[in-house]
């Protein structure tokens, strides 16, 4: 059987966020829910969970990648999302996918994402351990180019709902599943340093079909990446 192999990129500073809890007390967001959401965090922001002296605090991020031009139903061979790291401590995210048949607002089905959105309910069954590993000082801004585990069963689930369509777009969701009570957290490279840095988010899958027998079609969806160091200035509560 023939494959492809496609690799898919944000589409703007508006495919990237996260949803945030901060609280003053220990606990999990998988069970109390987010009290806010970010988006377009077009610079820098941290993954993860860090407290102040009064203020227990994780943040979700999540990569909407539109355009996905899979078929309903088809194969995925193998899939693997790719993403850029400060230096830093390690630590152990889980990839999940938004459950979904188009990433858009299960609230009002815009491309700006509510806090119940954020919902873990609204995760995919399937998830995969996203390692990154300690390298240099905590926040140092070296590149830390992390590729996952295979993902396929994240991307197949999504793939094989009754309404996806090709040309719909996913998104993937990274968590934290315990509960922290020290820091646990890297910085991540947002989408206007992608083209500065020369590293992309990218999610890269191969499918069935696409070509003559026993051959690979590399692609990839290049979109414009003007926006330069811009990025917007977010306070959090």
């Amino acid at each position: 059987m023939a494959t492809t192999e496609t690799t898919y990129l944000l589409g703007s500073a508006d495919d990237a966020g996260y949803w945030y809890s901060s609280k003053t007390y220990s606990h999990n967001p998988s069970s109390t829910g987010y009290d806010q959401v970010y988006q377009n965090t077009g610079g820098t922001h941290k993954q993860g969970f860090d407290r102040t002296s009064s203020r227990y605090k994780y943040r979700h991020g999540f990569f909407r990648f539109p355009n996905i031009d899979i078929a309903q139903g088809t194969n995925i061979v193998s899939a693997y999302f790719k993403n850029n790291f400060y230096d830093g401590e390690d630590v152990k995210y889980y990839l999940v996918g938004y459950d979904a048949d188009n990433a858009v607002s299960l609230v009002d089905g815009s491309t700006t994402f509510q806090v119940s959105d954020g919902d873990h309910g609204n995760h995919t069954t399937a998830s995969v351990l996203y390692q990154v590993p300690l390298n240099g000082s905590q926040d140092a801004s070296n590149d830390n180019y992390i590729t996952s585990n295979d993902i396929s069963s994240i991307i197949q689930e999504i793939i094989d709902r009754p309404g996806w369509s090709s040309g719909n777009s996913l998104m993937l969701i990274m968590i934290l599943t315990l509960s922290y009570s020290s820091d646990e957290y890297r910085r991540s490279w947002g989408y206007n340093n992608q083209s500065i840095r020369g590293y992309n988010t990218e999610l890269v899958i191969t499918y069935e079909g696409g070509g003559s027998s026993g051959t690979t079609k590399p692609k990839t969806f290049n979109l414009a990446q003007d926006m330069g160091s811009n990025f917007n200035l977010i306070r959090e509560l």
